[in-house]
């Protein structure tokens, strides 16, 4: 993949490396923090770990039972947050979220925590509005911004089993304004991906372990949705998002007022192309990832809106 990233982005990132980004946080909810982090690092799982209020925590390497995880749960409870995760039996857990009891299915596969406990996509208003989520994994922000009042969300992703569980979990949480769409974003076309959960996306190749989907354009997705002007753009999709807005004129950017998403090799460009339409853009400290999972990566969250 193409390393979007300037010189001055690479270095920083160099600087806050995950996971020592984590011991901060871990300082805030934990009365051992360091033996935390060192026993999360060497993924020396299960542990107990002690909360600053005395509660104590079961630490696995699974799902929300990381150490991060929990030191996000209790954060949250702390700024007076409704929030709590229960387990319904080993894939299935159920979110209490404000009034709302959500159920997921697979939910390893996607980001419980981030979308609802961390609520990265509060400060975006999505309310009476259309929404494309790319990305959208099992359907967890896609049931976000449908009970924050969204008027549809138009949910796209690429894996097959990945696409299937999301339609699984917006009917189990009786939702008739998502669209799941089995399909990557990017370029116009067809690609090919792996056909088990992990990993990104491949070119289209000849190959015995993949699925063939198609792929499309921003401006394509635009008029194959009869999407509106006043929409809002989320992008989560490993990579996708530099094709997906580096390709595309002012005239195809106008339909969205509000823009985020996880930048995945730098931010640099997207922001110059997405000021150059119109938007204010603010991001985050990028972060390289060098751990098991994701090597090589400058991440980072973007937030684009116009005034």
């Amino acid at each position: 993949m193409t390393n979007y990233a300037s010189f001055k982005e690479v270095l920083i990132s160099y600087f806050n490396r995950y996971p020592y980004t984590l011991l901060p946080l871990y300082t805030k909810a934990y009365k051992n923090p360091l033996i935390v982090a060192l026993k999360s690092a060497l993924r020396h799982y299960p542990f107990t770990a002690c909360l600053k209020n005395g509660d104590k925590v079961i630490i696995t390497g699974k799902g929300y039972k990381i150490a991060s995880y929990y030191a996000f749960l209790y954060l949250s409870h702390k700024k007076g947050k409704k929030i709590n995760i229960i387990d319904i039996d080993e894939n299935t857990i159920k979110v209490i979220y404000d009034t709302h009891e959500i159920i997921f299915k697979d939910y390893t596969a996607g980001d419980v925590i981030g979308v609802y406990v961390k609520e990265e996509y509060q400060d975006i208003n999505v309310k009476d509005k259309t929404v494309i989520d790319c990305g959208a994994a099992i359907g967890d922000s896609a049931i976000y911004f449908s009970l924050k009042g969204a008027k549809r969300v138009i949910a796209i992703e690429a894996y097959p089993k990945i696409a299937k569980v999301a339609e699984e979990n917006v009917k189990l949480n009786n939702l008739t304004n998502i669209w799941i769409v089995n399909a990557a974003c990017g370029i116009d076309g067809f690609i090919t991906v792996d056909s088990r959960l992990g990993g990104g996306p491949t070119p289209l190749i000849n190959t015995n372990n993949g699925y063939t989907v198609p792929s499309y354009s921003l401006k394509s997705i635009i008029k194959n949705f009869q999407i509106e002007k006043g929409s809002v753009l989320k992008l989560d999709c490993e990579g996708c998002e530099y094709d997906f807005i580096l390709n595309e004129d002012s005239s195809t950017l106008e339909y969205f007022d509000q823009v985020i998403m996880e930048y995945h090799y730098g931010y640099s460009l997207l922001k110059r192309k997405l000021e150059n339409a119109g938007f204010k853009v603010k991001v985050t400290k990028p972060e390289l990832w060098d751990n098991q999972f994701r090597r090589g990566l400058i991440l980072g969250k973007l937030y684009a809106f116009r005034e």
